[in-house]
């Protein structure tokens, strides 16, 4: 139930009595439209205009009472279940409606067995029906009972013309190589959406988005998460305003309209809606065509670039060097398999499945540890392998390498605190900003030195920024750095900082606006910084190597 469409009614509207009385007629309104567009075109306002004109011509000398207006807005006609009009449902069933007004009869319903059924039941309970183009009146038994079946029966026949019709218009724009509806593809937009002779065309920043991904992949020869980094660092991102991940950017370069140059409807195996005789209800596929993001040689260079590193990604994913090799704090081994956190490989501990509080662990940060911890073994040694310092001399071998060298030296590794964790949670941007250019985190800002932040911000805040808020801004900005600098979560801010809550979303404000590089730069221009700490990937780690019988500690293991 909602208030009265209607602009500028005081009385006539949700529950409001129009006509209050003793003994008053008891009515209910209701409206429907299908679409949300139909919404703003003022379709429920004028279904209530319609019946309210109705109810003020026809209950002229009868007291009524409008119980309530129900309106369900972007729901299908062919659905039994609608919100507002079970509502109506049960108040007739408690006998709290006397009368049941709807613009045409077709708001009850798009078939006709759900339009005779409602409107049967209703009148079993004792509600009068009607409709306000006067078409239906539930009183009137003769008209009632010839009328409103055939009535129903062309309320159906109605839709279904305008859905043929609709159908017909879309399959003409199709056959023509027009857009049928719906969003365009990445990389492309409708010219004159929503008007007659509408066409896709080229989305020219997203596009743009597109060839600096391929540009990547080709010709810097990154890989898809490298090609994410880069895009996100330059905040290129979806069309959402989301960064990208690997399983979106390859969705986006690897579709149709961008590698084929068309759009296909009713694809074949697709869920294009088939009749009962197996053949396709609304007609054969149809390619649309799409303008050209790349030149035929460019997407040549992108499919193959794509191709290997299809190849390349499997056939890194089906090899861990250290499976079985790494023990856990439970006993059991970790082994590899699984792929998290937009494609990054890992290890897990057998004992995962029985409860166990190991954690997942990141494939290439624990081969990189440890092979960092047996090359440095190999060179201070006196190995003289002819096959070791031809590998040595090379750097570090693939995946296959160095399984075989882990395996020649029957590598083991113990997790030190199986009890670690990465820190949870959405990555920090400015975090993330401070990792990639390397700036340091300021000192604490002292009073003397706020006059001078401050200045920084007045050239993107307003003055009532500084003199409307209810935290110290010097303090919270030492909050901020406190963090970077230790670590810590939101939460565990010491309160003399103030509300961490209101902390976090300051500095999100001057992220977001641009202010704190401004801050950032000017403050290390004063007095140096320090680093950011970054959580560490992995836990500490314990690596043992056997050589010629012997079994040594490699030392390093690194504190959390």
């Amino acid at each position: 139930m909602r208030d009265s469409t209607l602009l500028k009614k005081s009385k006539a509207s949700g529950i409001k009595v129009d006509k209050a009385g003793k003994g008053a007629l008891q009515v209910v309104i209701y409206l429907r439209v299908s679409t949300r567009a139909q919404i703003t075109r003022s379709g429920l306002q004028q279904q209530e205009k319609d019946c309210r004109s109705w109810l003020d011509t026809y209950l002229r000398d009868t007291p009524y009472e409008i119980v309530g207006v129900f309106a369900d807005d972007g729901v299908s006609g062919k659905l039994d279940q609608r919100d507002d009009k079970a509502l109506i449902e049960r108040l007739v069933r408690a006998g709290k409606v006397d009368l049941a007004i709807a613009q045409k009869l077709d708001r009850y319903g798009r078939t006709a067995r759900i339009i005779s059924n409602w409107v049967r039941e209703m009148v079993d309970k004792g509600t009068r029906v009607v409709t306000s183009d006067g078409r239906i009146d539930s009183d009137d038994d003769l008209q009632f009972k010839v009328a409103m079946p055939t009535l129903a029966y062309l309320a159906e026949l109605e839709h279904e013309l305008i859905f043929s019709r609709t159908w017909s218009g879309r399959e003409w724009k199709l056959q023509a190589g027009g857009w049928a509806g719906g969003p365009p593809p990445y990389g492309f937009e409708l010219l004159n959406k929503g008007r007659s002779g509408s066409s896709i065309v080229l989305c020219e920043e997203e596009v743009r988005t597109l060839v600096m991904a391929a540009h990547c992949l080709i010709d810097l020869e990154l890989n898809y998460s490298e090609t994410c980094e880069h895009l996100n660092g330059k905040r290129r991102f979806t069309r959402s305003g989301r960064p990208w991940t690997v399983g979106n950017l390859t969705k986006r370069l690897g579709s149709e309209p961008v590698l084929e140059l068309c759009v296909t409807y009713r694809k074949e195996g697709g869920k294009t809606a088939v009749g009962e005789d197996g053949s396709r209800k609304y007609g054969e596929p149809v390619k649309i065509p799409m303008p050209e993001v790349f030149d035929a040689a460019r997407r040549a260079q992108l499919r193959s670039a794509m191709e290997e590193l299809s190849v390349g990604s499997r056939r890194a994913n089906s090899v861990y060097p250290l499976s079985t090799r790494i023990k856990g704090d439970c006993g059991e081994a970790y082994t590899g398999g699984g792929v998290r956190d937009g494609g990054m490989r890992l290890y897990r501990c057998r004992g995962n499945t029985g409860g166990c509080d190991d954690v997942y662990l990141h494939a290439d940060e624990v081969e990189s540890e440890v092979w960092e911890r047996l090359a440095k073994f190999l060179g201070d040694g006196d190995v003289q392998e002819r096959v070791l310092r031809t590998r040595l001399r090379l750097g570090a071998p693939g995946l296959e390498g160095k399984e075989e060298l882990f395996r020649l030296f029957d590598v083991q590794v113990e997790v030190e605190n199986h009890r670690f964790k990465k820190k949870p949670g959405v990555r920090c941007q400015v975090t993330q900003w401070h990792v990639a250019t390397k700036q340091e985190v300021p000192a604490d800002v002292t009073e003397e030195e706020w006059a001078g932040v401050r200045s920084v911000l007045e050239a993107v805040y307003p003055p009532a920024s500084f003199t409307k808020t209810k935290i110290d801004l010097r303090l919270a900005l030492n909050g901020m750095l406190h963090r970077l600098r230790t670590g810590i979560t939101w939460k565990e801010i010491p309160a003399e900082f103030g509300p961490a809550q209101r902390i976090r979303e300051r500095q999100l404000s001057w992220w977001q606006q641009g202010a704190w590089p401004l801050l950032v730069t000017w403050l290390n221009g004063q007095r140096a910084g320090t680093s950011v700490y970054v959580h560490p990937m992995i836990p500490p780690l314990r690596v043992t190597v056997r050589r010629a019988g012997t079994l040594r500690a490699l030392s390093g293991s690194r504190p959390c």
